[in-house]
């Protein structure tokens, strides 16, 4: 209801953006900042929002981590406008969670 039209479709990358990360991550990827990078690099190619943040930690803990050894939360936060989103998704090398 904050979004206008234009912006509720641009939003959507969040959700591609989580389930690149995933692809990335199942098709070998270990390094947090390299993943970190190319989502954030999608979500600047395909919307105008602004990124907060995007961040890989230990899905256990959610301590930083620089390689991916385990359970992972690739979290985000990117604004529209002045609404705010934020996602997340659990992912583990091989399958997920």
């Amino acid at each position: 209801v904050y979004l206008t039209p234009e912006q509720r479709q641009e939003a959507l990358v969040l959700f591609k953006s989580l389930n690149l990360a995933e692809e990335i991550i199942r098709g070998g990827e270990r390094g947090a900042r390299a993943l970190e990078g190319r989502i954030r690099e999608k979500i600047s190619l395909e919307s105008q929002g602004v990124i907060d943040y995007v961040e890989v930690r230990d899905a256990n803990d959610l301590s930083e981590i620089t390689e991916i050894t385990g359970p992972v939360i690739v979290a985000l936060a990117v604004k529209f406008g002045t609404t705010r989103l934020i996602d997340n998704k659990v992912v583990e090398a091989g399958h997920y969670v």
